[in-house]
């Protein structure tokens, strides 16, 4: 994943993306890959958690820092984990 100027998925495979806003209202939205979506609007101040479309996957366990403004230039980097739905394991 990556920040939402650029491409948003940078995997090769499709990511499913889970957008949560402070009502409790959520939406899954498919993102594919290589590729970025747009954000529905009433979904602009959401947490958002994602997971590999093509892998037993649960979302990962911490929203990512998408709606933190940062300098010109700087890039905010980090690696998510996803634990397994089907017994031990991880996707990071």
């Amino acid at each position: 994943m990556h920040d939402i100027s650029g491409k948003f998925n940078i995997m090769e495979i499709p990511a499913n993306l889970t957008l949560h806003d402070i009502s409790g209202k959520f939406n899954i939205m498919e993102i594919p890959a290589n590729s970025s979506l747009p954000l529905p609007l009433p979904y602009v101040s959401s947490s958002l958690y994602v997971r590999p479309s093509d892998w037993p996957v649960k979302y990962c366990n911490e929203p990512m820092q998408w709606n933190h403004v940062g300098l010109a230039g700087e890039v905010r980097d980090k690696i998510m984990k996803c634990d397994s739905s089907e017994g031990p394991g991880v996707y990071r």
